[in-house]
């Protein structure tokens, strides 16, 4: 088929002007739909990260706010430790020595007290009575050859010299801390 254009070179120009017009106007509306669907999808988006972020921020503060609680609880619990280790190297089984010191003292001598000084390079004091001079000096020989008192044993003349129902204080070194206890 054969068309026929008789329209005159003037208004030809303007429709065709007129069509690039329209097809400019309907490229940018496009652009611009295009443009306000990506932003609203960027938006979107970035609603849904922030949400995600705070969430993730809020479960971190969390963990690390029971992070230092437990790491302080951890610390306060070492520190303890660290005590009742100190005390338990300190600890001195008295128990096992008043047994094994028990054995040591011979029939009719009665002790009064025991003054140990926390020091052990400091001298322990013995005070008691003994109905004879020969029971003193059997409870001196049995504390001589004991191993809880590897130092001479003192005792004063002036108690030495008394015969009979003798108020003795006997100074000696506890040198050990291991106490074992005798049968």
């Amino acid at each position: 088929m054969l068309s026929l254009n008789l329209l005159p070179p003037q208004i030809k120009q303007e429709r065709r002007i007129g069509e690039l017009y329209l097809l400019v106007k309907n490229l940018i509306f496009v652009i611009l739909i295009t443009t306000a669907v990506a932003a609203m999808i960027l938006l979107i988006s970035r609603a849904v990260l922030e949400n995600h972020f705070n969430r993730i921020v809020a479960e971190t503060t969390l963990t690390t706010k029971y992070t230092n609680f437990f790491s302080q609880e951890l610390k306060a619990f070492k520190q303890r430790l660290t005590s009742v280790q100190a005390i338990q190297q300190q600890f001195v089984p008295w128990s096992a020595f008043i047994i094994s010191f028990s054995h040591l003292i011979p029939p009719d001598i009665a002790i009064y007290s025991i003054h140990i000084q926390p020091d052990p390079t400091n001298p322990i004091t013995i005070r008691g009575f003994a109905r004879s001079r020969e029971k003193l000096l059997e409870l001196k020989a049995n504390l001589e050859r004991s191993q809880l008192f590897p130092d001479v044993v003192e005792i004063p003349l002036e108690n030495l010299l008394q015969k009979d129902n003798i108020e003795f204080s006997i100074t000696t070194n506890l040198t050990t801390r291991e106490f074992d206890v005798l049968p």
